[in-house]
């Protein structure tokens, strides 16, 4: 009801279409390709963006049986010059929509123009809300009309638990990356830059429940130059609250060289965190840890309490690594895991066993509400002639 009701008001046509962008080319209907699918909190409805042979993209939503699919906004380019990255299994956060925590908006990114002083342009992106109830589309994060700094690119947006803050990356042109703030009954939205030659911030993540209150988790590597290997922290804010912040855990390089690691014998370790996730209670956060991001394969899911302490290994080393952490419970984790033909959906469980429970197309992919069933890209084109979707859902075997 919610989504028809958005449909009647007319969210698809809430954003003109940009002048910049060139319009369709005419003739035969466009090929397309959905991806980053995101369940509703209800369970009820999932958002989509559908990627178009001419490099559009377009904000979609279907019910949970992937039936009605209809588009919420005209298709527009969003960003020219930086490909869309809908992959869970990636160690930069991914492009895709946000649900509100009532469902009743979704945050994505769309493109934003920058004119600089000699006249040329450039193509960045900002953060939009599409309200399901009225049909109006609004900035949530857009830069300021004379914008200095490095930061082009915002994505990934994340609604805080009252939903009355937007969180998202911030990223340069050469890769920098760090987390903006935005307090939706406030100003332009507040970068936290840190201090580094190679800033690389990501993986925003709100405390569930608002426990501990306005909680932002976040990964900040710390890289001084490109010859030394990194240090990956995770740290804790709170936006807009007089409450402490600090550091969680520090994980330096050097403790994961060579079979410490999976890796060869004297092989130096590139460390990388990724994949943040509260656990339901809020006591505990799980992440990826890589000591080789080029492979996979001995990648694991970690864990630590909020305060710190606890920090550990919650699964022994699968065949070909777990990634992306997703907590079924406080004391069991859903994570996908690379295969030959596709990729395998994994459940471990308090004792730190884990076990194949469905196998996917692909790694871009999200978890129901109720873990009972995964929707999958699957890679596929479809038609636009026709009202089909080219996601699949994928049921979740013992999943608890």
């Amino acid at each position: 009801m919610l989504l028809a009701a958005a449909l009647a008001a007319g969210c698809r046509h809430g954003a003109q279409r940009r002048a910049d962008a060139p319009p369709p080319a005419p003739g035969s209907a466009q090929r397309f390709a959905d991806r980053s699918p995101r369940w509703s909190h209800d369970g009820l409805h999932i958002a989509f963006l559908r990627e178009t042979s001419d490099h559009r993209i377009q904000l979609m939503a279907c019910d949970a049986r992937l039936t009605n699919c209809e588009p919420l906004l005209e298709p527009e380019v969003v960003s020219p010059d930086r490909g869309l990255q809908s992959s869970t299994a990636s160690y930069a956060s991914p492009d895709a929509p946000a649900w509100s925590p009532d469902d009743r908006r979704i945050a994505l990114e769309r493109v934003e123009w920058f004119t600089f002083d000699d006249g040329s342009r450039f193509p960045g992106t900002g953060i939009w809300s599409a309200d399901l109830r009225t049909g109006r589309v609004q900035p949530v994060a857009i830069h300021s009309r004379r914008y200095t700094s490095l930061f082009y690119y915002y994505h990934n947006p994340c609604w805080s638990p009252d939903g009355r803050k937007i969180a998202f990356t911030a990223e340069g042109i050469n890769g920098q990356r760090s987390i903006g703030v935005r307090t939706l009954s406030a100003g332009s939205p507040v970068v936290i830059p840190r201090f580094d030659n190679y800033s690389a911030s990501d993986w925003p993540a709100w405390s569930p429940n608002g426990s501990p209150p306005s909680a932002l988790a976040l990964v900040q590597s710390i890289q001084r130059s490109q010859g030394i290997p990194r240090t990956e922290t995770i740290r804790v804010v709170h936006p807009g609250s007089a409450l402490s912040s600090g550091e969680i855990v520090r994980l330096h390089s050097r403790a994961f060289d060579g079979p410490a690691g999976g890796l060869a014998p004297g092989q130096r370790a590139m460390l990388r965190a990724a994949h943040l996730a509260w656990s339901p209670d809020a006591s505990r956060l799980a992440f990826t840890l890589d000591a080789n991001p080029n492979d996979a394969a001995h990648a694991e899911i970690w864990s630590v309490n909020r305060f710190g302490a606890g920090l550990e290994r919650v699964a022994p080393e699968f065949p070909r690594g777990l990634t992306a952490p997703t907590w079924l419970s406080n004391k069991s984790l859903g994570a996908i895991s690379p295969a030959a033909d596709g990729v395998n959906a994994v459940v471990i469980d308090s004792g730190g066993s884990a076990h194949r429970v469905a196998k996917l197309p692909t790694a871009d992919c999200d978890w129901s509400p109720d873990h009972t069933r995964i929707v999958c890209a699957t890679g596929r084109e479809g038609d636009t002639a026709n009202d089909e979707t080219t996601l699949v859902l994928v049921p979740v075997g013992d999943a608890r």
